[in-house]
């Protein structure tokens, strides 16, 4: 692996972090895209819809009947070449923390080793 000097450490790092900004940009614009007759609804039930929407990504990526598949994807011999990656459900991470903080407020019980449930732990805190 070659030796970079910390200038160029720096450079690819910011490189990296417009890449990613960019991309998580573009996908929560893919995301946020609504059909034209959902454009008159009102705040509240766009959020609804969002979390329904936001659920779904999550579901069908991380849903371990997919993740078993994807794994299976990637085993050695795939003819490919490329690695199967699993979706951006964390694009929507916001509408997830929301489901999560209204399942914490009815009592289900949350795991803060978690991410998403840490997340929502937090918020709950400061809603």
């Amino acid at each position: 692996m070659p030796k970079y000097t910390s200038s160029k450490q720096g450079e690819l790092k910011e490189r990296l972090k417009h890449s990613y900004n960019s991309l998580k940009k573009e996908l929560r614009k893919v995301f946020e895209e609504t059909k034209p007759e959902h454009e008159s609804l009102s705040e509240e039930e766009k959020n609804v819809m969002y979390e329904k929407k936001a659920s779904a990504w999550y579901h069908v990526t991380y849903h371990p009947e997919w993740v078993k598949k994807s794994t299976e994807l990637q085993e050695p011999g795939e003819s490919s070449g490329h690695a199967v990656m699993l979706s951006f459900a964390w694009i929507a991470a916001d509408y997830l923390a929301r489901i999560k903080v209204r399942s914490g407020e009815m009592g289900m019980k949350m795991d803060s080793a978690k991410p998403v449930d840490a997340l929502a732990k937090y918020l709950s805190q400061r809603l």
